[in-house]
């Protein structure tokens, strides 16, 4: 039985209607938000007397200062590129942890004490029922403000793009998708064409599936596991189970099938952001999906990749060490133009690249992931 295995990134998802990290970065300013209770809604609020209290344009506003300064400091290092959403997240993660003692970064605080200034009017605009938002709290709300753009931003249109996974399965092949994407566009390509797979949750108890890493073991011949987290993955609280992760049928307050109350603690997607998401690598869900990952790559010979933009430092170490540590370890590329995927790469400039290519190392496949075939990838199995 033939075995492949692919780790994809956000490239893979375009096809399919699924915003790219540039889109989801405008999407922070484009679109009216409001907060309700806790969590962040797109568009207006539909109550008028309510507006202004809940209008999240001053977090928007905050964010754009942000991005002003980082914008000016790529500049000044000769960088061309803007600040993502993942740099907006990572900078006010550093400057709420500053603010709120979390951790001691002196190298940030001088920074802080410029944005607690030039940002007082922008805070004093925000829930005039509350008063001046503290600028740890702030950063908070800013916080959740990007979670809740992403996760907006990520639903599918269609799912296109994706015939070279859809013809290992229906082949009835081992396929093993390690993905760096929060969509669900490879559980809804399984679900369309009655595809059984294991993504590390139960099979349905009542309106839920729980965590339960020991399904990932089972013998089915599609296994899922999302390296950054899911949008519809949720941490739940039920009396006799606890606190845990759960996929639910969509709604905030469902049943088990004893008819045990289970209510949402979390409903943002528990994904990833940000440039220190690594952290989060080492405990928890995500721990025990990258220990898979590393367990997995340990036994693997080839390794096609696609989408993905070599911007997580870890992942890209493992996936370099793992390369170097035996001879016959192959990376297959799978984009139509790599010069371009390097050069635009923060860690991995083409001169560290080429000499891979050179010695056979990465194989490169100068095609766009939806224009690719079984044909192309069948000598490279896992």
């Amino acid at each position: 039985m033939a075995k492949y295995t692919f780790l994809i990134g956000s490239g893979v998802s375009l096809k399919s209607g699924v915003k790219n990290v540039t889109q989801v970065t405008d999407a922070l300013f484009s679109d009216p938000y409001h907060e309700y209770n806790m969590s962040f809604i797109k568009g207006k609020n539909p109550s008028d007397e309510i507006q202004i209290a809940l209008d999240a344009s001053p977090i928007q506003e905050f964010i754009k200062l942000l991005q002003d300064k980082c914008n000016h400091y790529l500049r000044e290092r000769g960088e061309l590129s803007q600040a993502n959403y993942e740099d907006l997240f990572d900078l006010i993660s550093q400057i709420r942890d500053e603010s709120k003692n979390f951790r001691d970064n002196l190298a940030v605080n001088s920074f802080c004490s410029i944005i607690e200034k030039e940002s007082l009017p922008t805070r004093k605009k925000y829930r005039r029922l509350d008063g001046v938002s503290d600028l740890g709290e702030f950063c908070e709300k800013s916080l959740r403000y990007i979670e809740a753009v992403i996760k907006y931003s990520l639903n599918e249109k269609q799912i296109s793009g994706l015939k070279v996974l859809q013809d290992i399965m229906e082949k009835k092949h081992q396929l093993n998708i390690f993905t760096l994407n929060h969509d669900l566009l490879i559980e809804k390509l399984c679900d369309q064409n009655n595809i059984k797979y294991s993504d590390g949750f139960s099979v349905s108890d009542g309106d839920v599936r729980w965590y339960q890493p020991i399904s990932w073991d089972n013998g089915k011949k599609v296994k899922i596991y999302k390296l950054h987290g899911s949008r519809n993955w949720k941490y739940v609280r039920h009396k006799i189970r606890g606190d845990r992760y759960a996929i639910t049928k969509g709604n905030n307050f469902c049943e088990d099938a004893d008819g045990i109350k289970v209510d949402t603690l979390l409903d943002k997607g528990y994904m990833l952001t940000g440039y220190r998401k690594s952290e989060s690598y080492y405990s928890g869900i995500h721990g025990e999906i990258h220990y898979r990952f590393a367990e997995h790559l340990r036994m693997c010979k080839n390794l096609v990749v696609s989408g993905y933009g070599w911007n997580d430092v870890q992942i890209t170490l493992k996936l370099f060490d793992w390369l170097d540590s035996e001879d016959d370890r192959k990376i297959i590329i799978v984009h139509a133009d790599p010069v371009n995927m390097a050069n635009s790469s923060r860690h991995l400039p083409y001169n560290r690249f080429q000499p891979y290519v050179q010695r056979g190392k990465i194989i490169l496949i100068k095609k766009w992931f939806q224009d690719i075939t079984l044909e192309d990838i069948i000598k490279y199995e896992t």
